[in-house]
């Protein structure tokens, strides 16, 4: 019994580093063929959601748009967000953010921990792919 206790122990206490949650990790291929909406925007306002299981409705004022019905403005339902957990996005008033949406029947929703979307400061690489026709068309046609 000791040596089993001890064993377990030993590999217990020498893992390298431990996560306390682990998210998803798509590749921007897979996140922009999932998204209904593709879109760098500004928030602008943060309200209640009317939609059952979603805690917010943030408004943006949309800077640009990859994909999906294009919009000056989108309102955007998100679920709970709990800072300091996995994939934290804090969605703050006056911040940017790229936001990778879906169309529910009840409207538009986003995820914010383990989500897709990133904050401005994060986003720069993805902006740039984005911004290539040849990568929409090529992730939209071909799905590697």
């Amino acid at each position: 019994m000791v040596i089993r206790l001890l064993i377990f122990a030993l590999f217990v206490g020498t893992a390298a580093e431990v996560y306390p949650c682990s998210c998803g990790n798509p590749s921007e291929r897979e996140k922009f063929r999932k998204a209904n909406y593709v879109f760098f925007g500004e928030v602008t306002e943060i309200a209640d959601s009317q939609l059952k299981d979603f805690l917010y409705a943030v408004k943006f004022r949309v800077e640009k748009q990859w994909k999906g019905p294009r919009e000056a403005e989108l309102i955007v339902n998100f679920d709970f967000d709990n800072p300091g957990w996995c994939g934290d996005m804090n969605l703050t008033k006056g911040k940017k953010y790229l936001i990778y949406a879906y169309r529910k029947k009840e409207g538009i929703v986003s995820y914010t921990d383990c989500g897709p979307d990133v904050k401005s400061e994060y986003a720069i690489a993805s902006i740039k792919k984005l911004d290539n026709m040849m990568y929409r068309f090529l992730t939209r046609v071909y799905p590697f």
